[in-house]
Parts: structure tokens; sequence; C-alpha cells
């Protein structure tokens, strides 16, 4: 195991670009996410931040990509959902009925419904709304997901 990185301090959602091959992280307490060239060998070069989302006055949680590069992220202090094209600008900005929405992915028999996890209680988070602390499922976006890699670890 090695550290990759220093200085984050509310990961989530690690996904690599389907279009630029660059990891993504976001840092819920900094309210960015960082793009990395991910070198052959597994290093982290080329820090940047890929955008910014004080202006949504919430820190991303967890994220992924679609098909065409666009990155998908929780906005967990604002009950939404938000998509950005590759350069990080918004092109969704989705209103759902939870307080803290988490994590995404993709999934459906077409990779085409958008799950997302909602908080109740993190600990510093609470909501107690009817679909808080549930897993949502949006479809019909018009957007499809990649299939995340099968991962088995022998003991």
């Amino acid at each position: 195991m090695h550290k990759l990185d220093t200085g984050l301090a509310i990961t989530n959602g690690p996904c690599v670009s389907p279009t630029t091959g660059r990891l993504h992280v976001a840092d819920s307490e900094a309210r960015c996410i960082y793009s990395y060239n991910l070198t052959e060998d597994g290093a982290l070069t080329d820090k940047k931040v890929f955008l910014d989302t004080v202006t949504y006055d919430s820190g991303p949680d967890g994220c992924c990509f679609d098909t065409q590069g666009g990155l998908w992220t929780a906005l967990v202090r604002t009950g939404k959902l938000a998509r950005f094209d590759e350069s990080g600008k918004a092109t969704h900005l989705i209103d759902l009925p939870v307080k803290h929405p988490s994590a995404v992915c993709f999934g459906g028999p077409d990779m085409s419904d958008l799950f997302v996890t909602t908080i109740s209680d993190s600990g510093r988070l609470t909501a107690s709304g009817p679909m808080d602390g549930g897993v949502l499922k949006l479809s019909g976006l018009g957007f499809q997901g990649i299939a995340r890699p099968v991962c088995q670890l022998q003991l």
C-alpha cells in the first residue's frame, strides 16, 4: 500500500474518466474535485482542480462518469445531483427529494439508471425525511454509465 497524495480531508468517488484517462477524486471538505494523470506504474502526477463546488453551496460527495465523459456527483449539502462536462461546466442540476445525497453509480440492464445513496445519520449530517437513508434510482436521464470492472481478491 502506498500513499499517493496528501492534504485531502473527506475523499470520495475515485473514478477514471473514460475519455481522458485521468483519475478524479472528490474532497467534500475542500469543496472540489481533483483530477490527476494516472501513470502506467500507478503514480499520480499533474494534480489539477477539475471543479470547485463552492458556488453550489456544497461539497461534492461520490462521483462517477457516463460514457460521454460527463462526471456526475452528489452535492451532499443541497440535496442535488450535478453533471459536469469534460471542462468542468455544469450541464445538469437535479433536485432530489432528500436532504443529503451521497454516492452515485450507473446500473441496470443497459447502464442507464443512476443509483444514489442518501444519508439519514452520518455522525455529522442528519436527515429524517421519508426518503432519507435510502437508495434512489433515477431513470430516463438520457445517459449511460460504464460498468466498473469486477475484482476478486485471493486470500
